[in-house]
């Protein structure tokens, strides 16, 4: 008789551990699919987030085509000033020196050293004749032929 006990209650207790098993599994198998719907909803909002800034930039240089050539000068003080976000070339007074990196983060009046104090590259003066961003300007190597 007490076999037979002792029997009937490990079986019930393997049976008991077997089952909250698989109840870990399933509950772990629906996080995971909780987790990636959860990506996906993300992704997808992602996308149209993309696409709304695609839009808005894309409103932004249709304004800046309207505009043609009224561009925004900033001023630039003798001892110089960092620009954060950075400035158009176009958008600096002529005769300024400014650190070229395709758009100007750093300009001032005066050369100084030379140097910007930003990033250690040499300035650059913009003459009268610069041309604005998209269109060729004149060689520093004037008088000579690469």
């Amino acid at each position: 008789m007490k076999f037979k006990t002792m029997l009937v209650v490990l079986l019930s207790l393997s049976l008991f551990a077997v089952a909250c098993d698989k109840k870990e599994e399933a509950s772990a198998e629906g996080a995971e699919e909780a987790a990636a719907e959860k990506t996906e909803e993300k992704a997808a909002e992602e996308e149209a987030g993309e696409e709304t800034a695609e839009k808005a930039d894309e409103a932004k240089a249709d304004e800046k085509e309207a505009e043609g050539d009224k561009v925004a000068m900033v001023e630039v003080p003798k001892e110089g000033k960092a620009f954060d976000p950075p400035v158009e070339k176009a958008q600096i007074p002529e005769g300024a020196w400014f650190c070229d990196m395709g758009t100007v983060h750093y300009a001032r009046m005066e050369k100084g050293d030379g140097v910007c104090p930003e990033c250690n590259m040499k300035l650059k003066q913009k003459a009268g004749g610069e041309k604005a961003e998209g269109e060729k300007a004149e060689d520093d190597h004037a008088g000579h032929n690469h």
